[in-house]
């Protein structure tokens, strides 16, 4: 199920469980999408003293003799390859994972906040008396002052209410 908190944002927020995650793919399948041998080979050149070493032996034995040395370094270069990528892919994978989790939900934006299981009846009947508490607060001054907009009337209730009370439960 996919929700639009952009429909009513006024009125609906996004939460998650902390062991939630976000995403629809599998981290392997995200690796498998984003991430591909390409460009796995590209970071193993680029970050592995041996992968490096060889890339230098190959650049030197080329721009001197042509033979059989460099097919050596080649198969050297593929059997170095074939050892990383399995560590390589575990490492993306978690990586993939750790962006798919609660608090990336929450630094993005996408939930207001992550909560834990076992305490999500209490927070929410505690959100939702503080929310319906707002709007009749809300409506009330508006009705004391007709000319007030309802932005105006939700920033007076807001100034009335301690900033961290929402978050607690």
């Amino acid at each position: 199920v996919v929700i639009d908190p952009a429909i009513n944002p006024d009125q609906m927020e996004m939460y998650a469980d902390v062991e939630s995650r976000g995403g629809i793919l599998e981290p392997a399948g995200i690796v498998e999408v984003k991430f591909r041998t390409p460009q796995q080979k590209e970071l193993m050149h680029r970050l592995d003293p041996e992968l490096q070493a060889l890339d230098a032996q190959v650049e030197s034995s080329s721009s001197t003799e042509v033979g059989s040395g460099s097919s050596e370094l080649d198969a050297k270069i593929k059997a170095r390859e074939e050892k990383l990528a399995p560590l390589y892919t575990q490492i993306a994978c978690e990586f993939a994972d750790l962006h798919d989790r609660t608090g990336r939900m929450e630094a993005k934006g996408v939930i207001r906040k992550g909560l834990v299981w076992k305490r999500a009846r209490e927070f929410f009947y505690y959100r939702v008396s503080r929310r319906v508490l707002e709007q009749e607060a809300t409506s009330g001054a508006m009705k004391a002052d007709p000319a007030m907009s309802l932005v105006a009337a939700k920033e007076l209730v807001a100034n009335w209410l301690p900033a961290d009370a929402d978050d607690k439960a």
